[in-house]
């Protein structure tokens, strides 16, 4: 089958393809999608230029519905690139999965392999961290009908600070940063915790590389270092 004429095959097979994404129908999905290289760019090409999905890439589309981690490392493996890319408001892939409440797996996995992502403010300001922090949140339309989401885990905002603890800081068009929509979200009183300790960290080294000159600034402390050091206080 040509190029052309697998495309054309696509567009009339794609609502089936997003309603087996829906339905989480991972091992059709795979079977289908994921078998070959060549069917896989057809496909992530068609959705990402289709005007109903907004800017959306497929692999914005799958994380959305938290699925496996051997399809979602497939994914990736065929188009690492996708990491990066951005709907039409400015949400990578990360947003997404934060704000749905995708599974530790699948956000360290995106955190890991684009860190980058949880620093990233969308349209609206707000990072992965917001998103996770905010449980009222709605990424889609349809999620107006759908109940709020549970409070963050503390392994969920070790996953994004781990990314950019800088992002902690950052506040959305709202004037509101991931500590408060937590609160809001009446999260544990250890997320919450961590989120400051995370905050008061920030803070800390700004301020210290305020005071040193640049000839004798230090070298950045690890980020593991940072973490370690905001779970053991």
């Amino acid at each position: 089958m040509t190029s052309s004429a697998m495309l054309a095959d696509m567009t009339n097979f794609l609502p089936f393809l997003l309603g087996m994404i829906h339905a989480r129908e991972w091992t059709a999905f795979e079977r289908f999608a994921l078998s070959n290289p060549e069917t896989f760019k057809c496909i992530s090409d068609l959705i990402s230029e289709c005007a109903e999905l907004n800017g959306m890439t497929l692999l914005h589309a799958c994380v959305r519905y938290d699925p496996p981690v051997s399809v979602l490392l497939k994914m990736i493996e065929l188009c690492p690139e996708s990491l990066r890319r951005k709907d039409c408001i400015g949400r990578t892939p990360l947003h997404v999965a934060a704000g749905s409440g995708a599974s530790l797996s699948v956000l360290k996995i995106l955190t890991t392999m684009y860190p980058n992502a949880c620093s990233i403010q969308d349209e609206d300001g707000r990072t992965p961290l917001h998103f996770a922090c905010d449980t009222d949140c709605e990424l889609f339309e349809e999620d107006e009908e759908s109940s709020p989401r549970e409070p963050p885990s503390l392994d969920t905002v070790y996953i994004l600070l781990a990314g950019s603890l800088h992002a902690v800081t950052l506040e959305d068009d709202d004037d509101m940063n991931a500590v408060e929509y937590a609160l809001l979200a009446n999260a544990p009183i250890e997320v919450v915790t961590v989120l400051q300790k995370a905050m008061q960290e920030v803070i800390h080294i700004k301020r210290s590389k305020d005071n040193v000159s640049a000839q004798c600034s230090p070298r950045p402390c690890p980020s593991t270092a940072i973490m370690s050091r905001i779970a053991s206080t």
